[in-house]
Parts: C-alpha cells; sequence; structure tokens
C-alpha cells in the first residue's frame, strides 16, 4: 500500500473510529440494541438507505426504527405478512416513495426477504455461513438478496458500499457482543465445561467414588437427561425456524452414507495400528470401540459454546446424531458377531 494513503487512513481511523462519532453516524442505530438478531436486521436496514445527506439518513432510519419499535427482529418475525405498517401517503398513481429511489413495496419486499432468511437460517450469520466461501464477501451477501432493489450486483462495476460497511459494521459488534467469536473466549470455556469436569472427576474419584457407585444409576438418568433436553431444545428451535426446510431426502442419505464412511474409517485406522502395535485380542477390542466412538455428550456442549445461536446448533449436531446412531447399531452388531464366535470357539 502506498505510504500516503496508508497515512491517510490512520488519520481517518482516528477522527471517525471513536465513541464520539457514534451519536451523529447511522452506525447508532444498531447500537441501541444488545440482541444479536436485533443488530442484524437494525444494522441491515440502515445499511440499505446509507446514501445521500448523513441528516437524511439518520431522519429516514430514525422514522423506521419507530416503525420496528423495540426489537426489529420481533418487527420483521410478527409483523403481517404485506407489512402493511410500512405504507406511505401517497395518492392514486402518485410513487410511494419511502427514501429517494426506494419505494415503500421496495422496503416491504426487502423485510419479507429478510423473514425468509430468518426462519430457514435462523440468522443473517448463518445464511451468509451457508454459502461457499470462494467468493468475495459482498458478492455472497448479494445471493441472499437477489433481484431487491438497493443490493448490487458486484459484477456491474459497483463498489457495494452500503454492503461492505453492513459487513463492517457486523464484524466489529459480533466482536463486542459474542465472546465465543474470540478463541481465547472459546477455549476457556471449553476448558471450563469439557476439560475441567473430567479432571475433577479424576481427582474426587477416590473419595467420592463409593456415592457415584452407589448412585450411578440416577446420576446416568439425570446426565442422559440433559444432554437430551440440549438436543430436544435445538432441533425443536431448528424446526422451528425451519434451518432443515433446504434439506431434501437425498441430502439426509448422502450425510448417513458420510458418517457410515467416517465411522468405518476410524474403526479401520483403529484395527491398523492395534495390529502394528501387537495389541492383544482384548486390548484391540477396547481401542475399536472406544477409539471410533464419537461423544455426543461433548458434542452437544461444546456446540453450545461455539455457536450461540440455538437453530444453528440443531443443524450442527445433525451428523452427530447420525453418526451416534449408526455407531451404536454397527457396534451391536459386531459385538454381536464377536460373542457369536467366542462362544463357538469355547464349544
Amino acid at each position: 500500500m502506498d505510504k500516503a494513503v496508508a497515512e491517510r487512513l490512520r488519520v481517518w481511523a482516528a477522527q471517525y473510529n471513536t465513541p464520539a462519532f457514534i451519536p451523529d453516524d447511522p452506525v447508532s442505530f444498531p447500537h441501541r440494541f444488545n440482541d444479536r438478531l436485533d443488530i442484524e436486521v437494525s444494522a441491515f436496514l440502515t445499511a440499505w438507505i446509507a446514501y445521500g445527506r448523513r441528516e437524511h439518513i439518520l431522519a429516514k432510519a430514525g422514522l423506521l426504527h419507530d416503525w420496528m419499535g423495540e426489537s426489529p427482529y420481533a418487527f420483521i418475525m410478527e409483523a403481517d405478512d404485506e407489512f402493511a405498517v410500512l405504507r406511505g401517503e401517497a395518492g392514486e398513481g402518485r410513487r410511494d416513495t419511502f427514501y429517494r429511489f426506494y419505494t415503500f413495496a421496495d422496503l416491504r419486499r426487502l423485510c419479507r426477504r429478510l423473514r425468509e432468511i430468518y426462519r430457514r437460517y435462523g440468522s443473517l450469520e448463518a445464511a451468509f455461513a451457508s454459502i461457499p466461501a470462494g467468493e468475495c464477501p459482498t458478492r455472497r451477501l448479494r445471493r441472499l438478496f437477489p433481484d431487491i432493489v438497493g443490493i448490487p450486483s458486484v459484477t456491474s462495476g459497483c463498489a457495494c458500499k452500503r454492503l461492505a460497511m453492513f459487513l463492517r459494521w457486523m464484524g466489529l459488534f459480533l466482536d463486542d457482543i459474542d465472546g465465543a467469536h474470540n478463541l481465547g473466549d472459546v477455549i476457556f470455556k471449553l476448558v471450563l465445561q469439557v476439560i475441567l469436569p473430567v479432571v475433577a472427576g479424576g481427582l474426587l474419584n477416590p473419595k467420592f467414588g463409593w456415592f457415584a457407585e452407589k448412585y450411578k444409576k440416577i446420576l446416568r438418568k439425570f446426565d442422559e437427561s440433559v444432554i437430551l433436553l440440549i438436543v430436544y431444545t435445538s432441533f425443536c428451535d431448528s424446526f422451528y425456524k425451519e434451518m432443515f426446510k433446504g434439506f431434501s431426502v437425498a441430502e439426509i442419505i448422502e450425510l448417513s452414507v458420510a458418517m457410515i464412511a467416517l465411522f468405518f474409517t476410524a474403526y479401520g485406522i483403529i484395527w491398523c495400528f492395534c495390529r502394528a502395535m501387537k495389541f492383544n485380542r482384548e486390548d484391540t477390542i477396547t481401542a475399536l470401540f472406544c477409539g471410533s466412538k464419537k461423544s455426543l455428550v461433548h458434542g452437544s456442549v461444546m456446540s453450545k459454546v461455539l455457536f450461540s445461536n440455538p437453530a444453528i446448533i440443531g443443524v450442527v449436531l445433525l451428523p452427530t446424531m447420525l453418526y451416534h446412531a449408526y455407531q451404536l447399531i454397527i457396534v451391536s452388531i459386531i459385538a454381536k458377531k464377536w460373542a457369536e464366535s467366542d462362544r463357538e470357539s469355547a464349544s
């Protein structure tokens, strides 16, 4: 980068990237909210109208937020299908202008598209992540809003400044509101919720192991109930927000085949390792049955740490659930055959 350009960017950053700049800038509108979904809707709609004089943008964004109320996300999801509140007062035969080149019909169409995205993906972030990452971010965002006025095409030579501004806003907001996007915080939570309980259990076992042994049936039921509730609530939220709507039966079958292939790949690698290490039969069985196991317990806990949106967790856990089910079926068949082989050898 040219040194003069770099220096100019530093000057602008010092001037505009400060809290004092926020109140008189369109970014002040998403700053009103704490919930990530409200921030997404507010930031996207504000960025959509962010062209022209700043005072005009602020006035129109203020009016739009007055219509949406305390929760922009709730407004998008709960308003009537026609978004009747978003209508102008233009007389018959006159253009129902909302802002500059936008009409109220354009605004309603955009809101309906936002509702479709949230019902299917749960969040704009999840929808954005569902698109292959090989394209530039603005092109990927454009894919979510085809034929929407005000969402320019990258191929047309447009700079897409408003889309780029929205993406930049969300990067800043996510850093502030979602600790799960910080690698250090993710590692800390995984250590706290996964590793620490295992270590604590090992240290406390000599003294309190008798208690766990005495009430192991109750503790097992409690443990299974917690995992069941995590999976159940995640899948309920995913189905409610139609996260699985885009999945066909063929895709579920393909995913199932992939999970079975993954199991046998892990099983085969462990088998080869046991042969190379010359394990006896008992050690080989232990390694095969334990090494190929994918823990739904740890998977469900880790998903809660890594993904803050419950609707996404249901989709993320789907491969783990399939693997878990197929692993139990396959292992039971293998165990049964080995048991029959042992009985035949004994007789």
